[in-house]
């Protein structure tokens, strides 16, 4: 793993080595990263991607960069070929949260280790981490069945491929447009089924916002099972997810985004020091 741009980088060996170094950088986290040249890009509004990132490489002992794409000259029409050779050339690691998949490609031509922070077809560290969360939560992850409600987004692509790569029993309920896929449930099997319910928001990069009044998680739908909740934020609060969910005893949405600061320190000393 050289760069992370999809869950289909990385192997299951891999995956078990982040796993276990992020348990140990909870407690203790080496001074790796001093005199690296770390750079965060982002090209649209982040808030615990961009802050759990933040802290982590600082606690690894970096001082990164943090530039946002209107700040740069990409603003003023450069081309993301010239961009990406600079931005490369001057970084010793990049992780980048992009909506243009010009800007990746042109990255992934040069040496620099690149991490996807989210783009339109994957979020593969938020993915790592909320599997992570369920480790830390149950140790019998493996025999969980995971339920997703909602888009065909990154969140989902990223899950699908994991899934997949670890044999994990993931189910899911989509659009109705989707209802073909192997592995869709109706709302209600889903619900009936899953030890993990997850959903994320409606929106989908590129798109507007849309409603999916079907694909709602309500507190009425919690009344004879207690699942699991998770939900990677930010939250449309009575729209994909109730604020009852959202606060119900099961819920574990918070523990989530802390859990996003030791992998991605484990995610990060794995690229660097581990391949």
């Amino acid at each position: 793993m050289k760069k992370l741009n999809s869950i289909t980088d990385i192997s299951p060996k891999e995956l078990l080595s982040i796993f276990k170094n992020s348990l140990k950088f909870e407690k203790r986290t080496p001074k790796t990263l001093h005199n690296k040249r770390i750079l965060i890009f982002l090209d649209s509004v982040s808030t615990r991607t961009r802050l759990s990132t933040e802290i982590a490489i600082k606690e690894l002992g970096g001082n990164p960069t943090t530039l946002h794409g209107q700040e740069t000259q990409l603003s003023n029409g450069e081309r993301a070929k010239e961009f990406a050779k600079i931005i490369a050339n001057y970084f010793d690691l990049i992780l980048i949260r992009t909506q243009n998949p010009q800007i990746t490609k042109e990255l992934n031509k040069t040496t620099t280790p690149i991490i996807n922070l989210l783009n339109k077809q994957e979020h593969p560290c938020q993915v790592i981490s909320d599997l992570f969360t369920l480790i830390k939560h149950t140790r019998k992850f493996q025999k969980l069945t995971i339920g997703w409600i909602g888009r065909k987004n990154n969140m989902f692509n990223s899950w699908y491929l994991l899934s997949k790569k670890l044999k994990l029993n993931f189910i899911f309920t989509l659009e109705q447009q989707y209802q073909n896929i192997t592995n869709y449930h109706t709302k209600t099997l889903l619900i009936k089924t899953a030890d993990v319910l997850m959903t994320d928001s409606w929106e989908i990069i590129g798109e507007g916002t849309t409603n999916f009044n079907e694909l709602s998680i309500t507190y009425a739908d919690l009344k004879h099972r207690k699942p699991l909740i998770m939900h990677c934020m930010p939250i449309k609060i009575n729209k994909e997810i109730e604020e009852k969910v959202v606060y119900y005893k099961n819920s574990i949405i918070f523990t989530q985004a802390i859990n996003k600061i030791p992998v991605m320190k484990a995610i990060i000393y794995q690229l660097l020091y581990l391949n």
